[in-house]
């Protein structure tokens, strides 16, 4: 009774098993946006002939917010957990502020180009399922490395993030290689030690935002 009750629901399309199914490997692609980062404060000193440390500037920098694109390949573990691989490439601004001069120079910006390369081994935990809509919490951890347009600056650090993901069914078919597809909008905080940095600063921490669509099977 109840396989002929589930068969007339989906010959009338008004369920759709396959949806709460978790597919055996899925690809996807998707605008990333970065936010800014503190990339450290140095001074500029010497010492004067009393032995006294003089302060001849300061050096403020940052990376900018910065946009550009990350794929992942995920595959299932179990019903609910999955693992997954992440690469991105992010186009962002190296900004230094120069303040403080000993000579009362008026504070110079200066901005530079950088490129971000980035890649994550994570793992997914989907906590709900509603309909169309999946939420899942994610983790990772992985490497980057940062080198500046003009190649003069080059840092290579680590990296941690945790965020979740949704993602909204956009078709499910019974058969062929891109049976699903969907959307997946992701939030993230990450943490990242070392890259093109200045004086003694601990870890970075910023958020991470990613829009795109997935195809699985």
């Amino acid at each position: 009774m109840r396989a002929f009750v589930g068969a007339v629901l989906l010959s009338a399309g008004l369920v759709t098993p396959a949806a709460a199914q978790t597919p055996r490997w899925e690809f996807g692609i998707g605008a990333l946006l970065t936010g800014r980062e503190s990339a450290g404060t140095t001074n500029a000193s010497l010492l004067s002939p009393g032995g006294d440390t003089v302060t001849l500037f300061r050096t403020t920098n940052r990376i900018t917010s910065g946009l550009g694109v990350e794929s992942q390949l995920s595959w299932r573990l179990r019903e609910r957990l999955r693992a997954e691989i992440a690469f991105g490439r992010v186009r962002a601004d190296l900004e230094s502020r120069v303040s403080g001069d000993f000579e009362d120079v008026v504070d110079v910006s200066l901005t530079q180009g950088l490129q971000q390369f980035r890649g994550e081994v994570a793992v997914a935990y989907r906590l709900l399922q509603r309909g169309r809509w999946s939420a899942f919490v994610r983790g990772g951890a992985g490497g980057f490395r940062e080198i500046t347009t003009d190649k003069a600056l080059v840092g290579n650090g680590t990296s941690a993030s945790l965020g979740g993901v949704a993602h909204f069914l956009v078709r499910q078919a019974p058969s062929g290689l891109f049976g699903r597809i969907a959307l997946r909008f992701e939030a993230r905080a990450v943490v990242r030690q070392g890259g093109v940095k200045f004086g003694n600063d601990g870890a970075r921490v910023s958020p991470a935002f990613v829009a795109g669509l997935v195809i699985g099977r």
